[in-house]
C-alpha cells in the first residue's frame, strides 16, 4: 500500500478519536439479553415471553408490526443495524451493554448495563422514585459529584454524535434487581442512515438541533422521558411478584387437571362398566383425595392474592365449588368482586349463587341447579321470582333459561 496513504487513513483515525467521533475500530460486535420480545395486546407494553419483564413506551399504543431488533438474526435482517446500534453505544460508553431490544419507530433501546459498570458524572439526577412526587435535580459543569447511583434514583446524560447528527437520552436506572439503561435516540435523517435495513424515527433535519449544550434543550429531553422512565421503574419493581403469579398460574393449571381429570374417568366409567362398583369407588377416593390437597392450596392461594390470574381465575372457582357450603360462602364475596371487575364470568358467579341457596333450602336466583328426571329433561329447583329469571340470566351473561335447560337435557 502507498506509504502516504497508509499515514493519511492513520491520521484520519487519530483527529476521528480526538474530536469524539466514533472510528470503525471502537465499533464493537452487539450483544443481546437473549429474550424473545412482543407488543402485549392488552397493555401495549413491550413484554419478553412470560411477560415478567415489562417495558412501556409511554402513553400511546405503538404498532404491533413495529420492527424490533433484539437478536442475531433480527440484527442480520436488518442491513446495517449491527453498526448503527453499535455506534450509539459507544457513543454512550456503553460498548459492554447487552441489548434487550431496539425499536427504531419508538425511538428507545434497553440494555442491560455491563458488568462492573461505573456510572460517568450525571447530568440530572430524579430521586425518591417510589414516592408519590419524585424530584429531579440538574447537575452543572463545574459541580463537583461523588455520590453513586442508588436503586431508587435515575441518573441522566445526553451524548451527541455530531458526524451522525444523533442526540441520545441515556436514563441508567434498576430495573427491578438489574442495572438497566434507556437510551432514547434522536435521529436526524442522513444518507448513511437512508441506507440502513429499518427506519429510525427521524427526529430533526437541522443540525443546530443538535446543540445540546443548552440547559433548557437538555432539560426538555429529560423531562419528556421522566415519567415514562419513572413508569418503567415501577414496572421493574413488579418482576419478582410476576414470577410468583405465573408459578401460581401454572400450579393451578395443574390443580385442574387433578381436579377435572378423575371426574371424566368416573363418568366414562359410569357410562362403560355401570357394574364395576369397585371401579367406582376407587375413582371417587381419588376425587376426594384430590378435591382435599388441592383445597388447601387454592384457599392459601385466595386468602393472599386477588384474583389476578388471568382465565385460571376460574380454576380457583372449580375447587371453591367442589368444596363444602361453608367455604362456598367465605369465597363468594371475592368471586363476585372479581366478575364486576372482568376477571371472572358472571355465569360463574350466579352458579355459585344458585348452589348456595339451594344448599341452604332457599329458592335459587338464576336457575342453574337442578336434576334430570326419567325422560332425560333438566328440571330446575325452585326458582325465586321466576317471570324475571331470564333478565337475571341475561344479566350475568347467561342463556335464557329455555335454552338452558335444552342444553343440559338429553331426552330419552
Amino acid at each position: 500500500m502507498n506509504t502516504k496513504l497508509v499515514r493519511y487513513i492513520l491520521l484520519i483515525c487519530v483527529l476521528g478519536i480526538s474530536l469524539g467521533i466514533v472510528s470503525c475500530r471502537s465499533l464493537r460486535e452487539v450483544s443481546f439479553a437473549d429474550e424473545v420480545w412482543r407488543v402485549s395486546t392488552t397493555t401495549g407494553n413491550i413484554v419478553n415471553a412470560d411477560s415478567t419483564l415489562q417495558f412501556t413506551l409511554g402513553n400511546h399504543m405503538p404498532s404491533y408490526d413495529a420492527t424490533i431488533i433484539s437478536n442475531i438474526d433480527s440484527l442480520l435482517s436488518y442491513p446495517g443495524s449491527a453498526e448503527y446500534i453499535s455506534r450509539i453505544l459507544t457513543t454512550c460508553g456503553l460498548g459492554g451493554a447487552r441489548v434487550c431490544f431496539y425499536i427504531p419507530s419508538e425511538n428507545t433501546m434497553w440494555v442491560k448495563l455491563p458488568v462492573q459498570y461505573v456510572d460517568v458524572k450525571p447530568r440530572a439526577v430524579t430521586y425518591n422514585l417510589a414516592d408519590d412526587k419524585p424530584y429531579t435535580m440538574w447537575v452543572w459543569d463545574n459541580d463537583v459529584y461523588n455520590e453513586s447511583r442508588t436503586d431508587s434514583q435515575i441518573y441522566s446524560n445526553a451524548y451527541v454524535d455530531q458526524r451522525f447528527k444523533t442526540l441520545i437520552v441515556v436514563d441508567k436506572l434498576t430495573y427491578g434487581t438489574e442495572p438497566m439503561a434507556c437510551l432514547n435516540i434522536y435521529q436526524s435523517a442522513t444518507k448513511r442512515t437512508s441506507k440502513l435495513g429499518f427506519r429510525p424515527d427521524y427526529w430533526a433535519n437541522k443540525p443546530h438541533l443538535l446543540d445540546y449544550s443548552s440547559i433548557d434543550i437538555l432539560s426538555h429531553w429529560v423531562d419528556s422521558r421522566r415519567e415514562t422512565i419513572i413508569e418503567n421503574y415501577k414496572l421493574g419493581q413488579e418482576v419478582e411478584s410476576r414470577r410468583v403469579i405465573n408459578t401460581i398460574k401454572n400450579e393451578l393449571k395443574e390443580i385442574l387437571r387433578l381436579d377435572q381429570e378423575p371426574r371424566e374417568r368416573i363418568v366414562e366409567a359410569w357410562h362403560n362398566s355401570p357394574q364395576d362398583t369397585a371401579l367406582h369407588v376407587s375413582i371417587a377416593a381419588e376425587i376426594l383425595r384430590n378435591d382435599s390437597i388441592n383445597l388447601v392450596r387454592v384457599c392459601d392461594i385466595l386468602d393472599n392474592y386477588p384474583l389476578i390470574f388471568g382465565e385460571e381465575n376460574e380454576v380457583l372457582w372449580v375447587v371453591i365449588q367442589h368444596s363444602s357450603l361453608e367455604l362456598q360462602k367465605h369465597y363468594l364475596p371475592k368471586f363476585i368482586a372479581a366478575a364486576r371487575k372482568g376477571l371472572l364470568r358472571g355465569e360463574l358467579v350466579a352458579v355459585m349463587q344458585d348452589r348456595i341457596a339451594c344448599w341452604s333450602g332457599k329458592p335459587q336466583v338464576y336457575g342453574s341447579q337442578g336434576t334430570i328426571n326419567d325422560n332425560g329433561i333438566f328440571v330446575p329447583s325452585e326458582i325465586e321470582d321466576i317471570e324475571n329469571v331470564n333478565a337475571r340470566r341475561s344479566s350475568m351473561g347467561m342463556v335464557s333459561l329455555e335454552e338452558y335447560i335444552k342444553q343440559m337435557s338429553n331426552p330419552r
